[in-house]
């Protein structure tokens, strides 16, 4: 995540900073790349959509759950432009958070950002990193 602020820094002029709690973490691989993902959207959302100055992600862990949050301090998203099904970036990671057990929100305030929250629990597996496990176990490949 540190690395994905720096870049995004780097490549945009906009400042990002990235505070964690923790410096390792429970989640699973798998959870920890949606994780990413859902950062890598929201950052780039920033860029597209927000005239931002400034995003702060803030990473918080406890014995039960992950929270994710980012927070940019742009022009804040509507109600109407996070509820629209061409949201595409927004179900993408909604998407995501859901596949690995989490809840995702997103938020504005006009003039004053938007805001961007994933809580992933503890303890739920998140998805696999092959296409063959997560079609389920094969079956024997019969002779004839």
């Amino acid at each position: 995540m540190r690395w994905e602020a720096d870049t995004f820094r780097a490549r945009t002029g906009i400042r990002c900073q990235v505070r964690a709690n923790r410096t390792a973490t429970r989640l699973d691989p798998g959870q920890q790349t949606a994780l990413f993902r859902i950062v890598q959207e929201s950052l780039n959302n920033v860029v597209c959509h927000a005239n931002a100055s400034a995003v702060q992600v803030t990473i918080t862990e406890n014995d039960s759950k992950v929270e994710l949050r980012v927070k940019d301090n742009g022009r804040g998203i509507t109600t109407a432009q996070a509820a629209a099904p061409t949201s595409l970036g927004l179900l993408g990671m909604k998407e995501r958070a859901g596949r690995i057990g989490g809840s995702f929100a997103v938020s504005g305030q006009r003039g004053k950002g938007t805001l961007v929250s994933v809580t992933v629990p503890l303890g739920t597996p998140g998805p696999t990193s092959t296409p063959d496990a997560r079609r389920g176990p094969r079956r024997p490949h019969r002779q004839r």
